[in-house]
C-alpha cells in the first residue's frame, strides 16, 4: 500500500486512489448468497444505471451485524515519492507486521442515521501519541 507519514513521521497514512484499505467486495464477506443478491437488486432498483454495489450497498441494503476487518499491509512509497523518512520507516518496520483496521457499522432501521465528521488538529493528535506511547512504556515495564 501506498502511504505517507503524518505527525512527525509516527503516524503512517494510506494513501492510494479511494485511500481504503480493501477491496470493494470486502463487505460482503460473512454474508449470505442470498443477501448479497438482495444488494444487487436494491442497487439496481435505486440506482438505474450503475449496477455495481460499492462497500456502503453492503450495510445499507440488508441486515448485517457490524464488520470489523484486520488487513495486513505492505509498505510502498508512490512513483517518484520516496524520502528519506519513508525508506527508514520501512527498513525499521522490516521484520514487523503492519496491520490497518477497518470498522464497518450497518445503517440502523430503527434510528435516524447521523454522521459526523471530525477533524482534529496537530495539539490533539501530539496528545493522542503521547498517550499512546505511555500505554506502550507501561507494557513493557
Amino acid at each position: 500500500r501506498s502511504f505517507s507519514l503524518k505527525n512527525n513521521n509516527n503516524i503512517i497514512q494510506i494513501n492510494g486512489k479511494n485511500n481504503r484499505l480493501g477491496g470493494r467486495a470486502d463487505t460482503t464477506y460473512g454474508l449470505l448468497k442470498k443477501q448479497i443478491d438482495e444488494v444487487e437488486v436494491a442497487v439496481k432498483k435505486y440506482r438505474p444505471g450503475n449496477t455495481i454495489p460499492n462497500q456502503k450497498d453492503y450495510l445499507k441494503y440488508t441486515k448485517r451485524k457490524p464488520l470489523l476487518l484486520i488487513y495486513p499491509i505492505a509498505l510502498k512509497n508512490y512513483k517518484g515519492q520516496e524520502t528519506e523518512e519513508s525508506e527508514q520507516v520501512k527498513k525499521n518496520l522490516e521484520n514487523t507486521p503492519v496491520i490497518g483496521i477497518s470498522v464497518n457499522i450497518p445503517k440502523l432501521d430503527s434510528e435516524i442515521s447521523k454522521k459526523a465528521r471530525y477533524q482534529v488538529n496537530k495539539t490533539y493528535l501530539d496528545k493522542l501519541y503521547e498517550e499512546f506511547n505511555d500505554y506502550d512504556n507501561e507494557e513493557e515495564d
